[in-house]
C-alpha cells in the first residue's frame, strides 16, 4: 500500500445544545437524545511514517497517557486491523481543545488519527467505514469525524444532520484545574433523585432547526438543556455560568459531562466582550463559532 510521509489533520470540539438521557443498557451505557454542534476549536494531529515498527503517541501534555488507554492510540490499532497492514507510525497531538471539559477532546484526538492515517496511507477506507471504526473507539468519536450539527441517539452514535443555526456564537469557558469524568457523571446522575419530566427537549430543538433552517438563533437559548448538569457540575462551573449569563448571554449551561460551560450570543461583539470578562487567573475561556465540518485532512506531505 502506498503510504505517503506525512499528514496533518485537524479535529473540532463540540458543545451539547441539548443532552437528555433517556435511560441505561444492561452494559452500562447511558442512551442519549442529544443536539450537538462543532465548534471552531482543533486538536491537531500529525501522523508520520516511521522506519521501526508501531505506534508510537506524543502530546504536549505530560497529564495525558500514550499507551493503550488513549482514544487516540486505540484509533491507529482499529486502523490498522481494518487495512491490514503492520503499524509502523508517529502520531503526534497538539491540544487545543481543553480535555475532562465535556467538550470533546479525546474523541477529537481519535477522529484526527483516524483522518490522518487514512490520508498517510493513500485512503484505503471510506467514510463510512471510518465512522464504524470511530464508533469502536467512543460514542462520541463519529460525530468528531462528521461535524457540523446533528442529532445524536443511541449511545451518541447513530447521527441524523440538522441545519446549522446561523449568527449564533459561543463564549466557552472552563475552570482550570477543575475537571470531570464522564464516568464520576453519569454515576452522579443515576444516583440523583429524579422525578417526572419530559424527554422530548432535545427532539424539539431538532425540530425548531429543521422549521426555521436555523435562522432565528435567538430562539434556540430557550431550548437548551442538559441532564448531567444538576448532578454533576462542580460549583467553579456553575459560577462561570452565572458570570456569562451576567454578561450578556442569552442562555447558558455546561457541555456534555463538564467541567467546561457555554453562553450563546448573537452579536458577535457581545460574545468577544463577555469572554474578555472572563478573562481571570484560574479561568480559561475563548470565543468559538459554528464549525460546519469534522476532522479533516489539513495537509499531506508526499
Amino acid at each position: 500500500m502506498k503510504r505517503n510521509r506525512e499528514a496533518v489533520a485537524i479535529a473540532p470540539a463540540k458543545i451539547n445544545l441539548s443532552l437528555e438521557i433517556l435511560g441505561r443498557r444492561e452494559d452500562g451505557y447511558h442512551l442519549l437524545h442529544s443536539v450537538m454542534q462543532a465548534v471552531g476549536r482543533y486538536n491537531v494531529v500529525t501522523a508520520a511514517a516511521a522506519e521501526t515498527e508501531g505506534i508510537a503517541l506524543s502530546s504536549g501534555s505530560a497529564e495525558l497517557a500514550c499507551g493503550p488507554e488513549n482514544t487516540a492510540f486505540r484509533a491507529a490499532q482499529k486502523f490498522f486491523e481494518a487495512v491490514g497492514e503492520a503499524p509502523a507510525v508517529r502520531i503526534e497531538i497538539e491540544k487545543q481543545i481543553p480535555w475532562q471539559a465535556g467538550l470533546g477532546s479525546a474523541s477529537a484526538d481519535a477522529a484526527g488519527t483516524l483522518v490522518a492515517l487514512n490520508a498517510l496511507y493513500s485512503s484505503p477506507l471510506g467514510r463510512d467505514e471510518l465512522l464504524a471504526l470511530g464508533a469502536a473507539v467512543g460514542a462520541d468519536v463519529p460525530f468528531c469525524l462528521a461535524g457540523g450539527t446533528m442529532l445524536a441517539e443511541g449511545i451518541g452514535e447513530v447521527l441524523t444532520p440538522l441545519p446549522t443555526p446561523q449568527g449564533l456564537f459561543y463564549v466557552i469557558a472552563k475552570p482550570e484545574g477543575v475537571g470531570v469524568s464522564t464516568p464520576e457523571a453519569y454515576r452522579l446522575y443515576d444516583a440523583a433523585p429524579r422525578g417526572k419530566r419530559s424527554r422530548k427537549a432535545a427532539a424539539k430543538l431538532a425540530r425548531f432547526l429543521r422549521r426555521t433552517g436555523g435562522s432565528d438563533p435567538a430562539g434556540i437559548a430557550p431550548l437548551l438543556r442538559n441532564d448531567l448538569e444538576a448532578p454533576a457540575a462542580p460549583p467553579e462551573s456553575l459560577e462561570l455560568k452565572r458570570l456569562l449569563l451576567a454578561n450578556g448571554a442569552l442562555a447558558a449551561q455546561m457541555t456534555g459531562s463538564g467541567s467546561a460551560v457555554f453562553g450563546v450570543f448573537t452579536s458577535r461583539e457581545e460574545a468577544n466582550l463577555a469572554q474578555e470578562a472572563l478573562c481571570a487567573p484560574g479561568t480559561l475561556s475563548f470565543f468559538a463559532a459554528n464549525a460546519r465540518g469534522g476532522a479533516e485532512i489539513f495537509k499531506v506531505t508526499e
